[in-house]
């Protein structure tokens, strides 16, 4: 398990990766963690450590030949338009990205898309992890309860969002998201960036609300998805997705040609820009088209 330091993370401190990981491609490495926890903001060596595996699992950071570091792409365009982390947007594709991946924070995922229960005590989660996964208590407690609800208690994700919610000192809750926290582009982009993934440009709706899809990740209600559904097709006039309704079968099919980053890119310019939806998906995918931005050099394979 990569995330073996036992921590979650911070706002703050993701705020510093974004920002220092492109002046300093050698952060990560062993020998400059003392250096790390000065740029990163006062950080310890397992907090450090912990944060390079967080910060890889929501695909922001890629570390390539010889640790070095690099934004992914998604990374960039964040870096790009969001420098400072502040739209909600960024925070919930974070948090698709971190449900989506199951190997290095298995807990992550198993609470969004496996953990049932809508109102529990920090007990009845730990239940859970352990009959999920053959650990003992002290484990999953110290290197996955811990660092879960380090991290909810300290971003949006936690209160704001409703992902997990405390409402006393060991009872928590989860609820679906209000409108205002929520746009329907960044639905979109979830969407078409999980279909991407799987080279599918169909998929049912009652698909899409199953564990380990979007709907669950961002949980919405059968009802939510479909109003999500309909104001997509309409506000991008069926050029992002468009939904088809016959009896007893309900699809989404997506345009190959609009890629997923370029759907992003066309939130922050309505956003940030006043744009309509038209233009800025016209214009998100002019750019994305004519390059977007570098990926980190990999070793070739042994």
């Amino acid at each position: 398990m990569a995330l073996s330091e036992g921590f979650g993370f911070e706002e703050r401190w993701l705020r510093a990766v974004v920002r220092e990981v492109p002046k300093r491609e050698d952060i990560f490495q062993s020998g400059q963690l003392g250096n790390a926890q000065y740029v990163l903001g006062g950080l310890g060596n397992c907090q450090v450590k912990a944060l390079r595996d967080w910060s890889r699992a929501m695909s922001l950071v890629e570390i390539g030949s010889q640790s070095k570091a690099c934004l992914t792409r998604l990374g960039s365009l964040l870096a790009e338009y969001d420098p400072s982390l502040e739209e909600d947007g960024t925070w919930w594709i974070i948090h698709a990205k971190l449900s989506f991946s199951t190997d290095d924070i298995w807990f992550y995922s198993y609470y969004v898309n496996d953990f049932q229960a809508t109102k529990f005590t920090r007990s009845d989660l730990r239940s859970g992890m352990l009959a999920f996964r053959s650990d003992s208590a002290s484990y999953i407690e110290k290197k996955c309860l811990f660092p879960l609800l380090h991290t909810m208690s300290a971003t949006r994700l936690g209160n704001a969002f409703g992902v997990l919610r405390q409402l006393d000192r060991d009872v928590f809750e989860r609820s679906e998201p209000e409108d205002v926290r929520l746009a329907a582009s960044v639905v979109g982009f979830v969407i078409l960036d999980w279909m991407n993934a799987r080279a599918r440009t169909t998929v049912g709706v009652e698909e899409l609300m199953m564990p380990g899809r979007p709907g669950r990740w961002l949980g919405l209600s059968r009802r939510r998805m479909d109003r999500y559904l309909d104001v997509i097709q309409d506000a991008y006039n069926k050029a992002v997705l468009w939904v088809s309704r016959t009896a007893g079968l309900n699809s989404v099919a997506t345009a190959p040609e609009v890629p997923p980053l370029a759907l992003l890119r066309a939130y922050f310019i309505e956003l940030l820009e006043g744009a309509d939806p038209v233009t800025a998906l016209e214009l998100g995918v002019e750019l994305e088209r004519s390059g977007g931005s570098r990926d980190c050099l990999t070793s070739p394979p042994a």
